[in-house]
């Protein structure tokens, strides 16, 4: 988002009161509930297409948020300065509500996940001062944690590295909304610049996910397959990428590698999914639960030819001892995961 942030029409949509907004990787829709009608609804950013889901039966919903990891959708339902606002699980299909449990915080206007630590952070917006806080929420509890105290916001939402960017629409003032970037360590919001439109509530950063699992992974002695993921972002300034690969062989020595392009040919008991000039790294263990980790340093690459830069895209795989199994090859592969890293 540059310096002077700026709004602009795309269609008109079937609802008038969207003040949150979730983004869903697995329907690539924006989801929200209209605080006229309590409905849950989503919305096709490509052209404003609105298709309802149902009633929440929940007024004063000023928070939604989905779990990146399960789909899971939470609404924030705000409450008056005195009594605490609630956490609740919306069905997708039906939206039916749960309620999870009492926050412990009044007034929370906004609802995220950070898709970087899988937490769900939400803020407090006063109208004294333009004054707020941001609170982090257990999301089996509901049970919220204080964190710092930040700028009013009456939306925010996290990018694909986790950095926090929100908006006060000055609503007291009847102003252009105004951006701000969130240092969620300190609370200290920098100023963005105000849009060209007013009243802006909701804000979320939409679509494809930074990585994507791809080729197929095979049966070995310990299961049916090795899968390949990761920890952190794909951001170089973040620096906090970690490999993961799960379901492995337990106790077993392996290494990740990557390169720039993909390929599915058979190799040993599994499939070879990176192609090109290939990275190796350092040797890890899958232990006894079958779990490998290795934190990626951007700063020390296997090999000139495989220095990761912003922009670029490249191909991960884990491959890993496995003396028992059922090809007799002794070794075996993960799935493939394509990463394309930001700044």
């Amino acid at each position: 988002m540059g310096a002077s942030p700026t709004t602009a029409s795309i269609a008109a949509i079937g609802s008038q009161d969207l003040h949150n907004l979730a983004w869903d990787d697995a329907t690539q829709l924006l989801w929200s509930v209209d605080l006229g009608t309590d409905v849950l609804v989503t919305i096709d950013p490509a052209d404003g297409t609105t298709t309802f889901i149902g009633d929440t039966g929940l007024n004063l919903v000023h928070g939604l948020a989905i779990d990146p990891s399960d789909g899971t959708i939470y609404a924030l339902r705000s409450s008056p300065v005195g009594t605490s606002s609630e956490l609740w699980i919306l069905d997708r299909a039906t939206a039916q509500p749960t309620l999870v449990g009492a926050v412990g915080f009044a007034a929370l206007s906004a609802l995220d996940f950070d898709p970087t630590t899988g937490a769900l952070w939400a803020a407090y917006a006063s109208n004294v001062q333009h004054l707020g806080i941001l609170v982090t929420i257990d999301p089996q509890t509901a049970a919220g944690t204080f964190i710092v105290p930040t700028q009013r916001l009456t939306g925010m939402a996290f990018d694909a590295t986790g950095a926090l960017y929100g908006v006060d629409n000055n609503l007291s003032n009847y102003v252009e909304t105004s951006v701000y970037f969130i240092n969620t360590s300190t609370g200290v919001a920098s100023f963005l610049g105000n849009t060209t439109s007013n009243n802006i509530g909701g804000l979320a950063f939409g679509g494809p996910s930074a990585t994507a699992t791809y080729c197929t992974t095979s049966p070995h002695s310990g299961g049916s397959g090795a899968r390949i993921d990761r920890l952190g972002s794909t951001s170089l300034a973040h620096d906090d990428l970690v490999l993961v690969a799960t379901d492995s062989p337990p106790n077993q020595n392996g290494i990740f590698f990557y390169g720039p392009n993909q390929t599915q040919v058979p190799v040993g008991d599994g499939q070879l999914c990176v192609a090109g000039q290939i990275g190796r790294l350092p040797v890890v263990d899958t232990g006894t639960a079958g779990r490998a980790e290795w934190p990626f340093d951007y700063g020390n690459p296997p090999t000139a030819a495989t220095q990761v830069l912003p922009g670029s895209t490249w191909n991960f795989q884990f491959w890993f001892c496995d003396p028992l199994g059922p090809g007799g090859s002794g070794f075996n592969l993960s799935d493939g995961m394509a990463a394309m890293f930001l700044p």
